[in-house]
């Protein structure tokens, strides 16, 4: 089903599933660290199809594993979690009517983080999105209208949630957003969005 209308908004982004830890041990002399390259895949569940009713479902499940960095001072050896077990989970339904000159659809995502470790509370602990789309054409599809909406809400520590309130995705902290306000104390973030398209083929 792919996300369709939803290609630009970034509902989900298939890389970070494997992707390298987030968390490096900081280096001080005499230490060694053996870091993993990427975080590994545990499992991975995706059903796709459609149906004679022109039903498209697409639902994918994938779990990467906790991932621990080896750590050795002065001969004393340990080991530190550099990336925490993480579950993504995307759907997509689509409906087409009038023989696919009309299309109906929906799409959820979900991230959740198994965060049990201190040093861990600059991720977040979990982030949702959705969107709602509808794309008509007529005339033998020379004219055409579409529409999406779209939300997200991430959640996390006070420590996470301002990173991504000064992140170069947000800027909350700059002097000329006046319409938008900084809070230290924040522990979840929600956005939403929406586009209306005409065209003429």
């Amino acid at each position: 089903a792919g996300d369709g209308g939803f290609s630009n908004d970034n509902l989900f982004y298939s890389r970070r599933i494997g992707r390298s830890p987030q968390y490096s041990p900081s280096s001080e002399d005499g230490t060694f660290i053996d870091m993993p390259v990427q975080t590994n895949i545990a499992s991975v569940i995706k059903l796709t199809g459609k149906t004679s009713k022109g039903l498209s479902i697409g639902v994918m499940n994938a779990s990467t594993v906790r991932e621990s960095a080896d750590l050795s001072i002065d001969n004393v050896h340990s080991k530190t979690t550099v990336e925490p077990f993480t579950n993504y989970f995307i759907g997509r339904l689509q409906k087409d009517f009038r023989r696919g000159d009309t299309r109906i659809g929906g799409m959820v995502t979900a991230t959740n983080r198994d965060l049990n470790e201190e040093h861990l509370d600059f991720l977040n602990s979990a982030a949702y999105t959705g969107g709602f789309d509808i794309n008509h054409s007529w005339n033998d599809k020379i004219y055409s209208v579409s529409f999406n909406s779209v939300f997200s809400n991430i959640r996390g520590s006070k420590i996470a949630l301002l990173n991504q309130q000064e992140s170069s995705r947000r800027y909350f902290q700059r002097p000329d957003a006046d319409y938008m306000e900084l809070d230290p104390n924040r522990t979840s973030l929600s956005g939403y969005g929406g586009s209306l398209n005409l065209s003429k083929g």
